[in-house]
Parts: C-alpha cells; structure tokens; sequence
C-alpha cells in the first residue's frame, strides 16, 4: 500500500468565504472554489507540489486503488478529491485524530504539532494569498506558496 501526504492550498476571502467560517461542504461547493496548488508526497519520494492546471494529470497518474492519503484534517482535502477530482483513496489516514491519541492535552493543529515534535515551524505564506486565485499568482509568488505548502506536507 502506498502512502501519499497530501495537503490542497485553495482560493480563500476572509472574513467571509474561509473555512473558520463555513462548514467543508459549504466551502469546497461554493462557486468560488479554486484549488490554488497540492503538494504531495509518496512514500518516502521527494515531496512536490502541483498548480492547479495540473492537477487533473497527475492525479491520473496515481493507483488511488493501491494508495492511502494521509492528510492534516483530511475531511478537507479528502473532500476536494472527491468532490471536484472524482477521486477515491483506498484509505484515508488523519494526523490529527493521531496527535491527539499520543498527545490529548495539546492542540492539533499544525502548527503546534510541528512544535511538540521538534519539526520546522508551520509557516504564514497564506497571509499573502487572501483573495487571489490562481491566475493572480507571479511565477515568484506561486513557487513561494509552493515550497509554503511543501513544509505542510513535510509536518504532516
């Protein structure tokens, strides 16, 4: 069985269209959805990140049949495989749910489980992508929230 770390980077507008704000459903079915990029990473491979335009290509690639997807707060982006690329792992596997067995006092979110286990501090790319859907990006901008989503799938 494959392991593949995956974690989706989307078009996201604060205060109103994020996911504080909305249920996964309502978020990933509204018309203002867009995957931005996915980093990925396979077993112990490189990891890598892919923009959206190819996304669909890769994905083909992939044995999902063969293959399990672990995920920070999979019911996101396993939601997103389903949803909008018609994918369906053979498993789904959740750090956090994972975190909290080992660790229950502490919070799971990414950031703090990269603090606990000694991993590369989570970093605060997102904070430059407000608003911006994929055809915003520069070429220099894409690559920094690239390697922003790499460290995630790295913690994860």
């Amino acid at each position: 069985m494959n392991i593949l770390t995956l974690d989706f980077e989307t078009f996201y507008f604060p205060p109103t269209y994020t996911l504080r704000k909305q249920t996964v459903e309502e978020y990933v079915r509204d018309p203002r959805f867009e995957a931005i990029l996915v980093g990925l990473k396979m077993n112990d491979n490189p990891t890598l990140w892919v923009p959206a335009p190819d996304i669909p290509r890769v994905f083909k690639k992939i044995p999902w049949n063969q293959t399990a997807v672990l995920c920070q707060k999979s019911q996101f982006d396993c939601f997103v495989l389903s949803e909008i690329y018609d994918v369906h792992p053979a498993f789904i596997l959740d750090t956090i749910p994972m975190f909290r067995c080992l660790y229950p006092a502490e919070s799971a979110s990414l950031a703090n489980i990269a603090k606990v286990l000694g991993l590369k501090d989570k970093g605060f790319e997102t904070e430059n992508t407000k608003g911006k859907h994929f055809a915003d990006f520069s070429p220099e901008e894409l690559a920094r929230f690239g390697a922003y989503c790499l460290d995630d799938v790295d913690i994860t």
